[in-house]
């Protein structure tokens, strides 16, 4: 007699473990939220490095001030160094220099892919254009004013539920908070860049600047960090309802 082979599912005929028959390649829906997701964590990363180097940056002009004060107070310092002191500086602006541009890099490829990324999910018709979105940067006076508006205009298409012309209550005090640092960031940077000491008492006072100007590009940086996430995520769960709502993949 010839035994039956049963081949019944759910029934292991060996040891090993089941491997399915069959690859399901990740869905269109799930590469989108890679892409988004990669490109905010770049940024991040990048936000990260710029809140190191704001907090270098501003151990330099430290630095700076208690030996400009010890000159003031002591009636001198040792060349030496005054000699390290204002290479420290020198590198540390420079480096801080760097990092900055990278980063504004960063973040203008940032908001182009969201803009892009809040046109395909829109429910409403949108004021900005992607390319827009990063060009009133650079346009003055109105690069006071417009930027802002962007962004709260992105955070009102990732929450569609509160309407076009609202936004949600955690979304406007980020907003603001961010655009505020911005705003002294930017007045800071052009201060100390156009003040031209020609005394050590100016010196005392050009240092003082530059510190403030750290500890606004770290507070900048932090709720910057909360905001990318904040919105990005917001983004890829408005994708995703939207396609869960149509019964279909997203098409990234």
């Amino acid at each position: 007699m010839v035994a039956e082979h049963d081949d019944r599912p759910g029934e292991a005929s060996s040891g090993r473990d089941e491997v399915p028959d069959v690859w399901s390649p990740p869905t269109a829906s799930s590469r989108y939220e890679s892409v988004v997701a990669g490109r905010a964590r770049i940024l991040l990363v990048a936000l990260v490095v710029y809140a190191l180097a704001a907090v270098a940056s501003g151990a330099s002009s430290l630095h700076s001030y208690v030996m400009v004060r010890r000159e003031l107070d002591d009636g001198g310092v040792e060349p030496s160094q005054r000699e390290f002191t204002v290479a420290v500086e020198l590198w540390t602006a420079i480096g801080f220099g760097v990092v900055a541009i990278g980063t504004t890099i960063l973040f203008a490829r940032w908001i182009l892919s969201a803009s892009r990324d809040a046109h395909r999910t829109a429910q409403f018709p949108m004021k900005y254009t992607p390319g827009w979105a990063v060009g009133w940067y650079f346009v003055p006076f109105a690069n006071l004013v417009v930027p802002c508006q962007v962004m709260a205009e992105l955070f009102r298409v990732a929450a569609p539920k509160h309407g076009p012309e609202r936004l949600s209550g955690s979304a406007r005090p980020l907003i603001a908070a961010w655009w505020t640092m911005w705003l002294l960031s930017s007045v800071l940077s052009r201060v100390s860049m156009r003040f031209d000491p020609e005394s050590i008492e100016e010196l005392s006072d050009s240092a003082r600047i530059d510190m403030a100007s750290s500890a606004v590009e770290i507070v900048l940086a932090v709720v910057a960090m909360a905001l990318v996430r904040n919105l990005t995520d917001r983004l890829v769960a408005v994708r995703r309802e939207r396609d869960e709502a149509r019964g279909r993949p997203a098409v990234a």
